[in-house]
């Protein structure tokens, strides 16, 4: 299966190429320049050149985003924007965006909704667009999942996640365990134009 990366060069892209290729996946990084130590294919390109992004689509089986918009950039939407504009129907997309991003769904409890009003005071414009990104998934033609983990950390991760859909289920996850979970989600047909939290399971006691 072809699988095209955006935001491959980035702390969580890193892990999700290594993982996807550990699973068999024929993998194509798209950005602006080619990762570190990347010797297979890759394609050169901006978010927003769709007739660039048609053609790294071309063939593809699914696209997964770990782009990071900053306060000053935006990216996230972008790359949305384009593959919404020349995937084809039912194309796979997986993008990961915040627990502060709102869905239908959510039953979050007042520790996370006092956490996401933090996140929405200092980080509005970056939230505003992760939700732009949502509400132009769910009104797109694509099976797309927003995986929303909470706090990311840096680690070697311990290789294990837990999808919830009304709340996180902890409050921090690694991003090698994020990069598993994108993978094994492209699978799920449970998790298809949803957008569940993904975290690092609870300690049992």
């Amino acid at each position: 299966m072809k699988a095209v990366v955006f935001g491959a060069t980035g702390r969580t892209g890193r892990h999700l190429l290594a993982a996807l290729a550990a699973a068999g996946y024929e993998v194509i990084p798209y950005g602006r320049r080619k990762p570190d130590g990347w010797t297979g294919e890759a394609v050169i390109g901006a978010l927003d050149d769709r007739a660039q992004i048609a053609q790294a689509l071309d063939g593809a089986d699914v696209v997964l985003s770990a782009l990071a918009s900053s306060r000053s950039t935006s990216v996230c939407l972008p790359a949305a924007q384009s593959v919404v504009a020349v995937g084809k129907p039912g194309l796979r997309y997986l993008t990961v965006a915040g627990a502060a991003v709102d869905v239908p769904s959510d039953a979050k409890g007042l520790p996370d909704r006092f956490i996401g009003g933090i996140f929405k005071l200092l980080m509005r414009k970056m939230l505003a667009e992760r939700q732009a990104e949502y509400d132009l998934l769910a009104d797109s033609h694509l099976s797309f999942t927003m995986l929303r983990p909470p706090m990311l950390k840096d680690g070697g991760g311990a290789g294990d996640w837990l999808f919830t859909h009304d709340k996180p289920a902890t409050t921090k996850i690694d991003r090698a365990d994020l990069a598993r979970a994108m993978v094994a989600a492209i699978a799920d047909d449970g998790l298809i134009r949803r957008a569940p939290f993904v975290s690092a399971p609870p300690v049992r006691r």
